[in-house]
């Protein structure tokens, strides 16, 4: 789940979109007029829906078109849109009114006359239809997350849905340049440190061990300074403590895996987590 969609769970409900336009509308003089509404990362369709009741659940106040209802990944709200379209009770504006037997209209389309931002569209002159008209991603879009170690996987996965939909094949589909080699890291790096167990005992105070998420891996929270000499050395600014993750057999992480997460919980900072270190305390707080 993307940080998108997951945010969206959070303030899923209309109660936060209704806190939003009610800030906004209170303090404007908007009050009669016809607003447009774009989410630009539409989900799950409590704004659009928060949008489209406003004006029957309050009154007086404005009227809201949604323009990203098209792109919610639920369907409700669009067959509540729909529902009321047809029976011309709707609150979108000057739109064309509901025909059940529409003329056939086989015109031309400028596609000049639209302005694209993120996709090309061509002419295909021997297509009929909307098969004419065929959509692709360019390059430099393909290219955004595509080598993103968290989000590289989701994207690709986006962008494959994207060909499937507007049947751009392999060979159309605009190829992004490989991405540049990452510059190799000094040999110096974090030389000296741990490559054992015993060796994280014998040089570091353990303040906490903790099971990993992946099977076969343990997390070493242990004190910075260096048991024997006391040195702080390979930290930076301010850092008390480090963190050693060990694998006591071959363990493969997939790039699609997470390292390190928590759940909810409730978190004790300052004065209070350092008198609970002196009594004692300070494994449960860091666990």
């Amino acid at each position: 789940m993307s940080e998108v969609q997951e945010g969206a769970q959070l303030l899923a409900g209309k109660d936060f979109p209704t806190a939003i336009f009610t800030g906004i509308i209170e303090k404007s003089k908007l009050k009669g007029k016809v607003l447009g509404v774009l989410n630009t990362t539409p989900y799950d369709t409590w704004l659009e829906t928060t949008a489209m009741d406003w004006s029957k659940d309050h009154p007086g106040s404005v009227a809201m078109k949604s323009l990203s209802i098209a792109e919610c990944k639920t369907s409700g709200v669009v067959d509540y849109c729909e529902k009321d379209w047809k029976l011309n009770k709707h609150a979108m504006g000057s739109v064309r009114a509901y025909d059940p037997n529409p003329p056939k209209n086989d015109a031309e389309v400028d596609i000049s006359k639209f302005e694209f931002k993120h996709v090309q569209c061509t002419v295909q002159p021997n297509g009929t239809g909307w098969s004419r008209y065929k959509i692709v991603l360019p390059a430099s879009v393909r290219q955004l997350y595509a080598n993103d170690v968290v989000y590289g996987p989701e994207w690709r996965e986006l962008l494959s849905d994207f060909d499937r939909r507007f049947g751009t094949t392999a060979s159309e589909a605009p190829i992004a340049p490989p991405p540049e080699p990452e510059p190799e890291l000094p040999v110096t790096l974090w030389s000296g440190e741990p490559t054992t167990v015993d060796e994280i005992l014998n040089q570091y105070y353990v303040e906490a061990k903790i099971s990993g998420r992946t099977a076969g891996t343990t997390f070493f929270v242990v004190d910075a300074k260096r048991r024997t000499s006391g040195v702080l050395d390979q930290v930076s600014e301010h850092q008390t403590l480090k963190l050693f993750m060990v694998a006591h057999a071959t363990v493969t992480i997939p790039d699609s895996e997470f390292i390190l997460a928590h759940g909810s919980s409730r978190w004790i900072r300052g004065e209070k987590f350092m008198e609970m270190k002196r009594k004692g305390l300070g494994r449960a707080c860091s666990s």
